[in-house]
């Protein structure tokens, strides 16, 4: 399976907050109401892959009763345990 995330909304670069390394940042203008289509794996909670991939869990979205791993854009936004800012 091949994901590939293309949307020329976003890009990532260095963030100018010292030590955060790299962010997802706007490169077009956001209307209120706009959304990231997040593309990842959907998981089973508690499952093998849940529990091999716990180095990730700031990182997954809580869908019903699964989990999603992201990939691309969505792996690296609102993934802040203390000021989440998306």
């Amino acid at each position: 399976m091949l994901l590939d995330e293309t949307d020329d909304r976003f890009e990532v670069r260095e963030s100018s907050i010292p030590g955060a390394g790299q962010g997802v940042f706007a490169v077009k203008p956001l209307r209120s109401g706009d959304r990231l289509r997040v593309i990842g794996v959907f998981i089973n909670r508690n499952s093998v892959s849940d529990q091999c991939t716990r180095f990730a869990d700031e990182h997954k979205f809580r869908v019903g009763d699964r989990l999603l791993i992201p990939a691309g854009f969505g792996g690296m936004v609102n993934h802040s345990a203390t000021a989440p800012n998306m």
